[in-house]
């Protein structure tokens, strides 16, 4: 029992070093590319470190985190602002649209922009191909496996709320955890031999 409970925090103290970590790198990396030029580059390294962590790979993480940041740097940034764009246009039909029909479709639409979003960061970590299948893939991919996709949003929102309630959590935890939680969940969904099979990525 003692070794159990000893193994179990070391483990957690482990994890919560790496995802400290990672999340300086990625305040680091934003801050190279001028916030706008650097945060979803950034951020793509993150997500892709921590699916390497949880498949056993044990890199120099600033060397690998690096590498990621140069490769994904067009790439990342044209899917971010893509997304920026598009939910900028969905929030603003929610908010001008008084027609019950229109209205009824812009918050479908929101819910579909939620699903793509919960599950974007894994599939960008593991498909090479381009922005638009990307998001399609992220959409069947929350379509097909809706408990997956329920859980990953419970998190995603009970992470939200953990940071708002204590908010000096936010320059150590905010994307490290929000990616460790929606990496760790999808982790069965989107299995690395299947992405391989589809053009995944490789570093």
């Amino acid at each position: 029992m003692l070794n159990f409970v000893a193994n179990t925090t070391y483990r957690a103290m482990e994890w919560i070093t790496k995802l400290v970590y990672l999340q300086m790198l990625w305040l680091l990396f934003t801050m190279m590319g001028c916030v706008i030029g650097g945060i979803f580059p950034a951020t793509s390294a993150v997500f892709t470190i921590t699916r390497k962590w949880m498949d056993g790979e044990e890199k120099p993480v600033f060397k690998l985190f690096w590498q990621i940041y140069k490769r994904d740097f067009l790439s990342a940034n044209l899917l971010g602002y893509m997304l920026l764009l598009i939910g900028y246009f969905i929030h603003a039909d929610i908010s001008h649209f008084h027609n019950v029909v229109l209205n009824y479709i812009s918050h479908i639409l929101a819910l579909a922009f939620l699903v793509v979003i919960v599950y974007i960061g894994p599939v960008f970590t593991l498909y090479d191909t381009n922005v638009i299948q990307q998001i399609k893939y992220a959409f069947v991919i929350g379509v097909m496996k809706p408990l997956k996709t329920l859980l990953m949003i419970a998190n995603l929102i009970a992470a939200l709320l953990l940071m708002m309630t204590f908010v000096k959590l936010i320059p150590f935890f905010c994307i490290s955890l929000l990616a460790y939680l929606l990496t760790r969940i999808s982790y069965t969904v989107l299995p690395v031999k299947h992405a391989q099979n589809a053009g995944g990525k490789t570093l």
